[in-house]
């Protein structure tokens, strides 16, 4: 009989822009046989602010939502409710959390799990009422992160969780450094890329550049729009959820809207160059270091243009071509186009690969 794991993350997989590392894996321990159960953060009614949070409340909370309904061959999502949204601004104590503990699919607090993999995130609330021979949490994102968005409470349940969990894992070196402040049983296991990006060739002749994912408060626009105007030849496309209002204002700097994952592939091919004009916004000087774009562009064949982050440094080395002022920044767009440096992502980081080596810490 198949092993059956529990993983937790963030987006549900009816956001077919919002596709994380964990969805990855969740989808990859599918395919190698393993019964998922996949569980995003629940639905709350006062979760309502975006076109993208609205769709989803009437699906979860007006009949839309099917508990158990198939993503992939042997991964079921279930979809949950919450009375308030699990931030520390509507969630400040653990007793608003266990009001809706009864909206908890019973099948998955009956049953018990040979392996479950939490993401850091809202959901950790439920990490003691999940049942599991081993419970595994995983470290994708900056300490600094998560202690500015999750209730004190939730954030110290955080920290308990990964001094207590069987394994803990995280995506980067320097994530791994931090962990083992806290846990002695860390294994690094970086980000992958999908097989797809491999098939495709980028189109290093043409003049555009490229950016693909959630563009928050670490979008360095002010960079992006003073460069721009230095490179008035090149066309500069942004894909992806606003989580913050749109801000390019150069006359070549262009939003176009949302892009299924699916996409993804051949919307990089069609560049020359993947941006990654990261500012520290957020803390992420030291702990980003490769984002999940980043494998994406290099895989395709993009070169790759980025800001001075020390992170980025320490994860890719001297693959980008690196620039923190406007003008620094429009010479490495234009070093990267024509860099013909070997890719730092080969074909072992494809996460079939990543997976494989996963399962082997499952059990």
């Amino acid at each position: 009989m198949s092993k059956e794991i529990l993983v937790v993350g963030v987006h549900s997989y009816n956001s077919p822009h919002r596709v994380t590392g964990i969805q990855h894996i969740a989808y990859w321990l599918g395919q190698k046989g393993l019964r998922v159960s996949y569980l995003p953060v629940p639905s709350s009614p006062l979760d309502f602010i975006g076109a993208e949070r609205r769709k989803r409340l009437k699906r979860v909370w007006f009949g839309g939502s099917v508990e158990g309904w198939e993503v992939s061959s042997n991964v079921l999502e279930y979809e949950i409710k919450a009375l308030v949204p699990m931030t520390k601004y509507t969630c400040w104590s653990s007793f608003i959390h266990n009001l809706s503990m009864h909206f908890y699919p019973e099948e998955l607090l009956r049953k018990e799990f040979d392996s479950a993999l939490f993401d850091v995130g809202p959901n950790i609330a439920w990490f003691d009422e999940v049942k599991a021979s081993k419970k595994i949490i995983r470290i994708n994102d900056l300490p600094s992160r998560f202690e500015r968005d999750l209730p004190q409470w939730l954030l110290k349940k955080t920290y308990e969780v990964i001094k207590s969990a069987d394994e803990v894992w995280t995506v980067s070196s320097a994530l791994y450094d931090w962990a083992k402040k806290y846990s002695s049983k860390v294994t690094l296991f970086q980000n992958g890329v999908g097989g797809e990006f491999f098939k495709k060739v980028a189109s290093r002749e043409s003049r555009k550049a490229v950016f693909v994912g959630a563009i928050g408060k670490w979008v360095d626009f002010e960079l992006v729009n003073e460069a721009a105007v230095l490179l008035p030849e090149w066309e500069f496309n942004f894909y992806g959820p606003l989580d913050t209002p749109w801000i390019g204002t150069a006359p070549n700097v262009f939003y176009r809207g949302l892009a299924c994952h699916d996409a993804v592939p051949t919307i990089l091919a069609q560049h020359a160059v993947g941006l990654l004009p990261y500012k520290d916004a957020v803390g992420i000087q030291h702990y980003l270091e490769c984002p999940l774009k980043a494998y994406e562009f290099a895989a395709v064949g993009l070169g790759i243009a980025a800001s001075n982050l020390t992170g980025f440094k320490q994860g890719m080395r001297d693959y980008p071509c690196y620039g923190q002022t406007a003008e620094e920044f429009a010479e490495a767009i234009e070093c990267a186009s024509v860099c013909t440096k070997k890719s730092f992502v080969g074909h072992e980081m494809a996460w079939s690969v990543i997976v494989d080596n996963m399962v082997k810490k499952l059990w």
